[in-house]
């Protein structure tokens, strides 16, 4: 039977769809589901890395910190495009390549703290810091925070952004991160604290947090007068793992209306991809993209055919995103992937 003619409109959004679920991450039926797809149909492919190209360079403002809050809601659109009819996200998609033209041309930003430049690439993670007490805090772009130990307690005010937290056990000093009169106190456990513009989110990934408000949670304020009659203060609200709290700020939600809501793993990781270093590649000869691939990945890439080192590769990948990678070299390249275990061997393909 002959095979009627796809309208190119419906490939590219299908292949929007594909880019954008693969970032989340694919389950083994949604990886087995792709790979028919891309067989299906030789347009297939040559879709996949159009998108992927697109949406690699919606990542370029981050180096220079420029429209941050742009790029999230445009991914955040983009995660959710399979929940939508396929003419809106044909639609969609077509914003997100046209911001991706204009900003394939940056005006060479100064690169961020946290960016480590080569020649022609450059790592982007973020800011990482070990605390007094061997506990780690890593600072999305823009963070700020204040450290402030003593003999009794941990306490770290975030100020501004957005950080993550990896806490040392220590029962006798209880671990605070304070944002806007808000107080997260933690004995050993992870968990993320985004302070906004009208509320703070906390999401927790191991252990508990325990919520409460409280008038000490706020830099260079003295602690508050005890309830008259000594009453108790209301009781703290307790997150567990896999469990996200968002406390508006104005006006302030009452604690008793503070309400945990379960995140799926999928989610978790979309919100803390900032967390992985990404590489951005820039004329980069595939020589050196695949050294850089490598150096952060179980996954080994062998480059068998020589003449393929000086090919030059551009795009911003997360390190640990080794399938995206491989979608543009096959995709875009022509580049012919054989896959044993964990090593991948890069030829030419037919006709290249």
């Amino acid at each position: 039977m002959k095979r009627s003619a796809t309208k190119p409109a419906p490939i590219e959004a299908a292949a929007a769809d594909w880019i954008a679920r693969r970032d989340a991450g694919l389950t083994p039926a949604e990886e087995a589901e792709l790979t028919r797809w891309r067989e299906a149909d030789p347009r297939h492919d040559q879709a996949l890395a159009r998108q992927l190209q697109a949406w690699s360079f919606l990542d370029r403002p981050l180096q220079g910190g420029q429209a941050n809050a742009m790029v999230r809601t445009l991914k955040l659109r983009a995660q959710t495009r399979r929940r939508r009819q396929i003419g809106a996200a044909a639609a969609c998609f077509v914003v997100l390549l046209t911001l991706a033209i204009l900003w394939r041309r940056p005006s060479g930003p100064t690169p961020k703290a946290g960016a480590v430049a080569t020649a022609t690439a450059t790592v982007i993670e973020p800011e990482k810091r070990t605390l007094p007490d061997g506990s780690l805090v890593e600072l999305n772009t823009g963070a700020i925070v204040d450290v402030r130990f003593d003999g009794a307690t941990r306490r770290v005010f975030l100020r501004k952004g957005e950080a993550h937290f990896e806490v040392v056990k220590d029962p006798a000093r209880p671990f605070v991160v304070a944002a806007e009169g808000i107080e997260f106190k933690a004995v050993g456990t992870a968990f993320c604290v985004d302070l906004g513009a009208s509320k703070v989110e906390l999401l927790v990934t191991e252990g508990r947090v325990a919520v409460q408000k409280n008038a000490a949670a706020l830099p260079d304020q003295p602690a508050p007068e005890p309830a008259p009659g000594g009453a108790a203060p209301e009781p703290a609200t307790l997150v567990t793992a896999g469990n996200l709290l968002q406390v508006e700020l104005a006006p302030a939600a009452a604690p008793s209306a503070w309400s945990p809501v379960a995140v799926p793993a999928d989610e978790i990781a979309r919100r803390l991809g900032w967390r992985t270093a990404r590489l951005e590649f820039t004329a980069t000869p595939l020589a050196e993209a695949v050294a850089a691939m490598n150096r952060h990945n179980r996954v080994q890439f062998v480059i068998t055919d020589p003449s393929l080192a000086k090919v030059e590769v551009s795009g911003l990948f997360r390190a640990d995103n080794t399938d995206a990678f491989l979608l543009l070299l096959e995709g875009s390249l022509g580049v012919k992937a054989e896959r044993s275990g964990d090593t991948v061997r890069l030829s030419r393909g037919p006709g290249r």
